[in-house]
This record gives structure tokens, sequence and C-alpha cells, in this order.
């Protein structure tokens, strides 16, 4: 089935639909599944911010069993550590768990690495196996920028 498409547009450092003779483009469902599961802010739980900064998140997630979303966003100002590499693969898992769940994937898995031409760059790629074992990637280069 195909969806609206999504666009990156680096100067604004935002997604946006495409549109081409007034008309909206449609494309990969699955990968604009990954890019909002991703880059939709999930509620940040108590004590994850600091006093002073918003815990950001969806209003509709108060209803919901499963918030939509990622944390990513705690991770932008953090020192690039293993852990902080570790903790974004877990964030992106955590965000597309809901695959699994609902059966649109067998498995998700992450590959996150520091990137090694820019050492200020985080890099991650994403692999999602549908149920027919058809495996799917996409790559992310500076999540911080996303």
């Amino acid at each position: 089935m195909a969806d609206a498409t999504l666009v990156y547009n680096s100067k604004v450092k935002a997604y946006d639909l495409a549109v081409a003779s007034g008309d909206l483009l449609t494309g990969d469902d699955l990968k604009n599944a990954v890019l909002i599961s991703l880059f939709s802010w999930a509620r940040a739980d108590e004590g994850e911010t600091d006093a002073s900064s918003p815990r950001y998140g969806w209003w509709g997630d108060l209803f919901a069993d499963t918030p939509l979303g990622s944390k990513l966003y705690l991770l932008r100002r953090a020192k690039i550590t293993p852990e902080t590499l570790m903790r974004a693969r877990e964030y992106i898992l955590d965000a597309l768990s809901w695959m699994v769940r609902d059966g649109v994937a067998a498995d998700v898995s992450a590959d996150v690495s520091r990137s090694s031409f820019d050492l200020l760059r985080v890099d991650a790629v994403v692999t999602i196996t549908r149920p027919d074992n058809a495996t799917e990637s996409v790559r992310f280069t500076d999540l911080w920028s996303f």
C-alpha cells in the first residue's frame, strides 16, 4: 500500500509531504512508518530531563498503551560515547517495537555507530524483516540533525 511520501529538507532540518503539480506523491509506507516512529518525540519519563527542559510528547499518548515516537531527541546534546550509541539503539528498537507487535515485521534490528567521516555524527541503519522474510533497510546519516 502506498503512503504519502515524506521528503527531508536539509535547510530547515525537517520532513514534509512531497508535492508535484499540486498532487501528493506516494511512496514507501514502511519507510514513512520508520521516519514517524523515530522522529516524533515520545514523552520523556520523570527524571529523564532536567527541571527546566520540557518532557515533550503527544497529548494523545496519555490514552495509549504504547506511546508514539522515540526518545532520540534526549541524546542530541549528549557526548558521543559507547553508552550514548547503546542508548540510541535502545530508543530506536523501542520506538519500532510496535511493528513486530502489530505483525508489520517479523524482526527489527538497528546498527548505530559513530561516523568514521565526522566524529560528531551518529549514523544508523535500521533493518526491518517482514513476515515473508524479505528485508528492507533504512539508513540515517547524522541522527542528531533530524
